[in-house]
């Protein structure tokens, strides 16, 4: 009897303290994992939206030739919710190196400080899911604007605003009108 007994005894299962443990244990395992991948996937979208900031201040750039170096700002919206702002000043300049020289070079050669800095709005984290940008499709100025500082809107209406510059300087002509 006592063999019978003592079988049974081993034969019984878990408690429900382990049982406990063991779920909490995965628990904390698997918030742990989930974590890793949501930081993973904000930093890749991140990393996407600043790649792509990058290419469009590029592109403006390339845009930019001898002819276009006017000095001013320049603004505009570049679509998926990039903004887009050109500065160009102009610095100083050389001589032309010969007086005879016909056409726009004929003032000289000018130096330009090029500065191209392109915007996005970008969501938080909230409800569950990630928010690509503003669900108002409506152009920037003409949406309703909350007044409320961000730190005080809903968690789901925290917009940051992100911004990538493109600096360089350019050569081209001399601004003023050609002799």
């Amino acid at each position: 009897m006592r063999d019978m007994s003592e079988r049974q005894r081993g034969n019984r299962g878990f408690t429900l303290i382990e049982v406990l443990v063991a779920l909490t244990i995965t628990i904390i395992a698997m918030d742990v994992l989930f974590g890793g991948i949501v930081s993973s996937l904000q930093a890749a979208h991140k990393t996407a939206a600043l790649e792509k900031a990058i290419s469009r201040a590029e592109s403006h750039l390339a845009a930019i030739g001898d002819q276009n170096l006017v000095p001013g700002e320049r603004s505009g919206e570049d679509g998926d919710g990039y903004r887009w702002r050109t500065n160009i000043a102009f610095l100083g300049s050389a001589p032309a190196p010969n007086a005879a020289r016909k056409g726009p070079w004929a003032r000289g050669t000018g130096l330009f400080a090029v500065s191209i800095t392109i915007t996005w709005d970008e969501g938080t984290w909230g409800r569950g899911t990630w928010d690509n940008g503003p669900p108002d499709k409506r152009p920037r100025d003409q949406r309703p604007r909350d007044q409320r500082p961000r730190d005080q809107r809903p968690r789901d209406q925290r917009w940051a605003e992100h911004s990538f510059v493109l600096d360089s300087a350019r050569l081209g002509t001399v601004p003023g009108s050609t002799p």
